[in-house]
């Protein structure tokens, strides 16, 4: 016989919610803490979020985002989500998806989408079709770190040139220093990224919503580190903190911090400060190798894991 699923609506707090997350047995994605969610509900964004009960222990939450297009579609995604707390069999998967997907509190005509945190052609895969579910949006590709290794490991897994790279830097005295969590101390950071999403064409959070994640979130759910050269920054790193897990979003180098590899010093001592802090995974997010092919190579060559997720369904 069949598990025993009830879903609830919106009936989450904030802290219940957040401990659940530290639940999670995968990485927690950006787009499924609460903060993210709070943050997206600033900005205009109709928030849901689910909690998926097994025998009324909860087993999964899954937040959407949503919006109505043409004056009358109602869309939701679930961005990498749902989040589970425990291994599920297929058959109890099929059970949440199908929840999900019917009783979602959105008025018709709806669309609900579901981007699961699910490997491409991994088995939990067969359970979208099972429930129903088609691909609308092909696999979406990240990189992940596995912050549970210890530095030894982490180091040996770099790609070699990245870490002789790594290693000519701390050589040429290029150190790590704690940037500002004051908005108006790293907004400089902020600018340079904008400027660099300009130039190379791909998508981010825009400057005011990072200030916005980090008054919901807390001061200390957000990681900024920088190079100097001559007084002047060099480069500069900041991570996003949710959960158990880190979003790395900001990465910029000037043309002295190319040259001098101040990057690659940023992003170990990144790495090194999210593990002394339990931080178990770092998300280094989406890798295009056409229009972005220096970013991914970066990212690969930290030794991070390439993930193919299965797709957006509807």
């Amino acid at each position: 016989m069949g598990a025993s699923l009830r879903i609830a609506w919106n009936t989450l707090g904030k802290d219940e919610y957040m401990s659940l997350c530290q639940q999670a047995v995968h990485p927690l994605a950006l787009q499924q803490s609460y903060a993210y969610g709070e943050m997206a509900a600033h900005l205009g964004a109709l928030v849901l979020r689910a909690c998926i009960y097994e025998n009324d222990v909860p087993i999964a939450i899954c937040q959407f985002h949503g919006k109505s297009m043409w004056g009358c579609l109602r869309l939701a995604l679930a961005m990498r989500g749902p989040v589970w707390f425990k291994t599920v069999d297929n058959e109890t998967a099929t059970q949440a998806l199908r929840l999900l997907r019917h009783d979602i509190p959105l008025k018709a005509p709806r669309l609900p989408l579901i981007m699961p945190e699910w490997a491409e052609g991994s088995p939990e895969t067969t359970t979208l079709k099972d429930a129903g579910l088609r691909q609308l949006i092909t696999p979406y590709h990240t990189v992940m770190l596995d912050l549970q290794q210890d530095e030894d490991a982490l180091l040996a897994a770099m790609d070699g040139k990245w870490r002789n790279r790594l290693r000519a830097a701390e050589r040429n005295g290029v150190t790590a220093l704690q940037g500002s969590l004051k908005p108006e101390q790293y907004l400089w950071l902020l600018a340079k990224e904008a400027q660099q999403r300009r130039a190379i064409g791909y998508v981010a959070l825009n400057p005011e919503a990072v200030v916005l994640y980090q008054a919901i979130a807390g001061k200390k759910n957000l990681l900024i580190l920088k190079s100097m050269h001559e007084n002047s920054p060099s480069a500069g790193v900041m991570a996003l903190i949710h959960g158990h897990t880190a979003t790395y979003h900001i990465g910029w180098s000037s043309e002295e911090g190319k040259k001098s590899g101040a990057h690659n010093v940023l992003m170990w001592e990144l790495m090194r400060q999210l593990k002394a802090r339990g931080i178990k995974w770092l998300d280094l997010g989406g890798v295009n190798t056409e229009d972005a092919a220096g970013i991914a190579r970066f990212k690969i060559g930290t030794g991070g894991k390439v993930v193919s997720l299965c797709g957006t369904y509807w």
